[in-house]
């Protein structure tokens, strides 16, 4: 048997040793392993602390997804300390500290975790938050240093703030309840829109043009064959003349259906006219007193020749009204994101009341309950801004029902060759620029227009024309209506009344041409039916949209009022 080797090869190591270092380099690597590990959780401050002032804006690592958090304010950067609401937790920075969340305590006032100490002191709390889209957005929110509490944001992206004497339990105050209430236009913008047609106006005004004689006839009011007529007395008139009477449909059954919306004072009083015909009256040299037609068209046969317009066709006579300016589509309509949602509005508000130095003068009524309310003074130019968008989401509700693509919807369209449309004139719209006294020369104690008074002008496409081109510009009607979702309460009611008796739309339609023109069924038809089925689809879907925008941005109080079972 031959027994171990009593030396060693040059180099060779024994095996014992081998061994031995082979387990000392396997511990030391597990070793180094589990202290890298718990150094960094246990011993290093958080990496926010570590971060430069850029890089602490950035979400702390156990957040929320972005998409899951509401919308943050934009804060000012003056302090090294800020607290904001997420997800009902609360988070707040300070130096070598990082973020560290906080816990709310029952009386809404936010509490580190977990010692239960007071942050801030709530009399000097200043409140500033941006009123964004009650969607949240996908880009993560900026965090700034801030030295006060960020409030918590309201469905309607409205702040809230909770005063030392608040009851707990009571319903929150809403911004500006007589400016914008919930989805609807406050007391103070109703009352403040400028005057409109009335429909006194509109009586007046076929009662004129059915009996005065047409003593003058010229080029003007729009394209192609329309006119400017002289009547009698010197009153004016826009002749709308088309070879085809879709066109001649749309623009006056578009006026009947405005007043059905309650929206005929932005649609100057419209009637029918036949060339050619007179009113038929009595001869005052007839002996057995037999009717005979005048025409009242004799002085301008001439000037008819000419604008070669035919005898028994089916004009459109609008009152003229001067003092017209063009109107422009509001920045908040305008570009891809355009919205005039309530936050959008809450936030045109804030900064027009930061530009005009009022925002000091902002007033809180602290008695508590559901009366609680804020008052804001409005600038003139504000309330104007203001006024104005109110006009327009009448104007976008009556354009979607109508499919009218000649105004709003053309500077949409012609965007893909001009990039600057938006930034033009709207098509088709007119602002009045001063108070006009003659607007009104045929109602008695009538009051003149008012400055800022939106008209809604050619509405020619309305109903027939628009909806046969629906497959090409639906898109454009619908992204306007949903750009909207603040409107006025007398036109949610009009909707609503609509909607609830839709089959009778067109009955309606019928008895306002058969009250308004009936001497004219012998040479414009009424709508075919395929119209009347399309009008109703568009009004319950304006219906349905209206519903969605009160059911987003409920006011604060109503939902206090549900929460409480009243």
């Amino acid at each position: 048997m031959v027994g171990a080797r009593p030396f060693l090869l040059p180099g060779e190591q024994p095996r014992s040793l081998r061994s031995l270092l082979l387990l000392t380099a396997a511990s030391a690597f597990f070793v180094g392993i589990v202290i890298g590990v718990t150094i960094p959780l246990y011993v290093l401050p958080p990496p926010a602390a570590l971060a430069s002032p850029q890089q602490r804006r950035a979400l702390p690592p156990s957040l929320p997804a972005p998409a899951d958090l509401p919308l943050s304010s934009k804060l000012s950067e003056s302090s090294t300390s800020s607290v904001n609401s997420i997800n009902g937790a609360e988070w707040a920075y300070s130096e070598g500290k990082g973020w560290r969340r906080r816990t709310v305590s029952p009386t809404g006032n936010a509490t580190p975790h977990p010692a239960p100490v007071s942050l801030v002191d709530d009399a000097k709390v200043a409140v500033e938050s941006s009123a964004e889209a009650a969607v949240p957005s996908r880009d993560p929110p900026t965090f700034h240093g801030v030295s006060f509490v960020t409030p918590s944001m309201d469905v309607d992206g409205a702040s809230v703030k909770n005063s030392p004497g608040d009851a707990v339990g009571a319903a929150p105050q809403e911004e500006w309840p007589d400016v914008i209430s919930g989805a609807f236009w406050g007391e103070t913008v109703e009352s403040a829109i400028p005057r409109g047609f009335a429909d006194s106006d509109s009586d007046s005004w076929r009662k004129m043009v059915r009996s005065a004689a047409v003593v003058g006839l010229e080029e003007g009011c729009g394209r192609m064959q329309n006119r400017l007529l002289t009547l009698e007395g010197g009153v004016r008139a826009c002749a709308r003349y088309r070879q085809n009477t879709d066109q001649i449909q749309g623009e006056i059954f578009g006026f009947y259906l405005a007043g059905l919306l309650g929206l005929g004072g932005h649609v100057a009083p419209s009637s029918l006219a036949v060339v050619g015909r007179g009113p038929t009256t009595a001869a005052p040299n007839s002996l057995d007193g037999s009717p005979e037609v005048v025409d009242r068209w004799s002085a301008v046969r001439g000037a008819l020749g000419v604008a070669q317009w035919a005898d028994g066709k089916a004009v459109v006579l609008t009152q003229f009204v001067d003092g017209l300016g063009p109107a422009y589509i509001p920045p908040l309509l305008r570009g891809g994101d355009k919205r005039m949602h309530p936050p959008d509005v809450k936030t045109l508000i804030r900064d027009g009341i930061r530009a005009s130095s009022l925002a000091d003068l902002v007033h809180h009524n602290t008695s508590g309950g559901p009366s609680s309310t804020a008052t804001v003074p409005l600038s003139s130019d504000l309330l104007r801004q203001l006024t104005e968008l109110a006009q327009w989401s009448d104007l976008l509700v009556f354009d979607y029902l109508t499919a009218n693509l000649d105004r709003v919807v053309n500077n949409l369209y012609n965007l893909q060759w001009n990039p600057a449309m938006l930034d033009s004139p709207a098509h088709n719209l007119a602002r009045l620029q001063v108070p006009s006294p003659s607007v009104r020369p045929f109602s008695p104690g009538g009051s003149p227009l008012g400055e800022g008074h939106l008209l809604f002008l050619d509405n020619e496409s309305a109903l027939l024309h628009g909806y046969r081109l629906l497959p090409k510009y639906e898109r454009y009607h619908a992204s306007l209506l949903d750009s909207a979702c603040v409107f006025r309460r007398s036109t949610v009611d009009a909707v609503r009344r609509l909607r609830a008796k839709r089959p009778e739309v067109g009955e309606a339609l019928r008895r306002s041409f058969q009250n308004f023109d009936p001497e004219f069924r012998d040479v414009l038809p009424f709508l075919p039916e395929k119209s009347l089925k399309i009008l109703n689809m568009r009004i319950e879907r304006v219906h349905e949209h209206m519903v969605d925008c009160q059911r987003r941005y409920e006011s604060r109080a109503r939902q206090g009022l549900r929460k409480d079972g009243s």
